[in-house]
């Protein structure tokens, strides 16, 4: 599992949870990032969610990202 499909699945998976926006801040948001072994990544990143009003909100998400660069699961996922 690349770092760069950790974190598609990551985003992807908080997407499903905030529809109405999930914007994590790999460049400069990115507080941990480590590799457990092959197959998983540990990600703990600053993000902006916005709710059905429109309204922005900026905090912290991390989860652990299992599988490969083909396919991938979030378990784990919690935001502060």
């Amino acid at each position: 599992l690349s770092s760069y499909y950790a974190h598609k699945f990551f985003r992807e998976h908080g997407e499903s949870q905030y529809p109405y926006g999930f914007e994590p801040h790999f460049v400069m948001g990115l507080i941990n990032e480590e590799q457990i072994d092959s197959r998983t990544i540990f990600i703990k990143v600053e993000v902006t969610i916005t709710n059905a009003y429109g309204q922005e909100y900026d905090t912290v998400a991390e989860g652990t990202v299992s599988g490969t660069d083909d396919f991938a699961a979030v378990t784990g996922f919690y935001v502060s």
